[in-house]
């Protein structure tokens, strides 16, 4: 490491960079993640595991039971997108 750093243009101003890059105040981007990514997730396998449970066994076939738990995972991911658009919308102002 130590060769590299005596052929590099900021050798001496390394620390003072990575200490502005670390005492950056930008926001946390934890909360966009879990909002656009895990809490989708969840409800997708959630409402299929529900709709599973709720459907009955012998209700006509396998692919028309399959087809209405996706077709409910999508209605309630856009209704969770649409209120968490909505809600984005209303606190960005």
């Amino acid at each position: 490491m130590e060769q590299h750093c005596k052929s590099c243009n900021h050798q001496n101003d390394c620390e003072e960079i990575y200490s502005r890059l670390c005492n950056t105040e930008s926001p946390s981007v934890l909360r966009g993640v879990v909002e656009v990514f895990l809490v989708p997730l969840v409800l997708f396998v959630g409402t299929i595991v529900l709709a599973e449970s709720f459907l009955p066994v012998a209700f006509a076939s396998e692919l028309l039971r399959v087809l209405i738990m996706v077709a409910a995972a999508v209605v309630i991911l856009s209704v969770y997108i649409t209120l968490l658009k909505m809600w984005r919308y209303k606190n960005q102002k």
